[in-house]
């Protein structure tokens, strides 16, 4: 029994992670700008108050940026507007207990030269994590969700990594 209790306490300690989406498009966008457009500028226009350095509003609009600069390699210029509506980081001592998640949500607005909406997407990520292991994969909360947003638009947007 005692090292039934000890493999099971050393299993916790290490537990793994996994994510999630519930991201949508509400607005897609037409097939020639999936294939044809670029995404020149990044703006944020609401981001969460609690929860997040003072730096992450430019950590956040980078890692973005730097993610379409990848998947999204047209010609015609689109500029991209995000609403944050929600970030939430993981608790070290309940990750490390449980389990606990970083979690990332907002609206992405495509907008062409003429200010026009042309694609509009609910973006939503999750880790969950827990252990030691969890505690280690989670402390990078702002990066690993500014990451992940910028990956899920270019899926939903763009078709990269699907």
């Amino acid at each position: 029994m005692k090292n039934q209790l000890i493999a099971l306490a050393g299993a916790m300690m290490l537990t793994a992670c996994a994510s999630g989406s519930g991201s949508a498009p509400i607005q897609p966008l037409p097939q020639a700008l999936r294939t044809g457009a670029r995404v020149v500028s990044v703006n944020v226009d609401n981001i969460p108050e609690r929860g997040v350095s003072a730096e992450f509003g430019q950590v956040f609009q980078t890692r973005v940026q730097t993610a379409l600069n990848e998947c999204a390699t047209g010609q015609q210029p689109l500029t991209l507007e995000i609403s944050l509506d929600t970030f939430d980081r993981a608790n070290a001592a309940m990750t490390w207990l449980i389990s606990d998640q970083n979690s990332i949500a907002g609206i992405a607005r495509l907008k062409d030269s003429s200010g026009n909406l042309v694609g509009e997407y609910l973006i939503r990520r999750v880790f969950t994590a827990g252990g030691l292991v969890g505690i280690a994969l989670m402390s990078q909360a702002e990066e690993q969700m500014s990451d992940a947003f910028g990956e899920e638009l270019c899926k939903q947007a763009f078709g990269a990594g699907s």
